[in-house]
C-alpha cells in the first residue's frame, strides 16, 4: 500500500490503526496486518444522513429514484437488472455502456430500499406513501 501511495510503509499503518480505532475498518489479520472495510460503520452513517432529512426530502428523492427505476425497465424491457443479457441490448464492442448501466440500475434500487425502510422505520406514514407508489406503478411489491 505504501509503494502505490508513494510515502513511506508506517504512514498507511498508522492511518489504518486510527481507522481501526475510531470503527471505519476491522483488523482481519495480524501477520500480514490486513484490515477489512466495515460496512456496518458506513450504514450507520448512511441512516445518520437518511434520518437528518426531512419527510418531503426523503418524498422527493424516493420519487426521484423511483422515476429513474422505471426509467430503466422501459430501456430494457424488464423488472429487474438481473434480468438482462447486456449483449441484447448492445454490440460487442458497445456492451460496457449496457454494464455500466446495468451498475447504475441496482446502485437505483438499492438507495430507493434504503429511503423506504428510513421512511417506514422514522415516519408513521410512509406506509401510504408506499401504497400510492405502487398503485401508480413506479414501485412493483415483490412477490413471495
Amino acid at each position: 500500500m505504501a509503494e502505490r501511495a508513494s510515502c513511506a510503509p508506517d504512514t498507511p499503518r498508522r492511518h489504518l490503526k486510527r481507522l481501526a480505532d475510531i470503527g471505519v475498518v476491522e483488523r482481519v489479520s495480524e501477520s500480514p496486518l490486513t484490515y477489512v472495510r466495515n460496512e456496518s460503520y458506513f450504514e450507520w452513517r448512511l441512516r445518520n444522513r437518511l434520518g437528518d432529512l426531512s419527510r418531503d426530502e426523503l418524498h422527493d428523492r424516493l420519487a426521484e429514484l423511483t422515476e429513474r427505476e422505471s426509467a430503466f425497465r422501459e430501456r430494457f424491457d424488464v423488472e429487474s437488472p438481473t434480468d438482462v443479457d447486456a449483449l441484447d441490448h448492445a454490440e460487442y464492442d458497445d456492451v460496457e455502456s449496457v454494464w455500466l448501466a446495468l451498475s447504475e440500475w441496482r446502485t437505483v434500487r438499492a438507495r430507493s430500499g434504503r429511503l423506504a425502510a428510513e421512511d417506514v422505520n422514522a415516519r408513521p406514514n410512509c406506509r401510504t406513501w408506499f401504497r400510492t407508489l405502487v398503485r401508480r406503478g413506479s414501485v412493483r411489491r415483490r412477490r413471495s
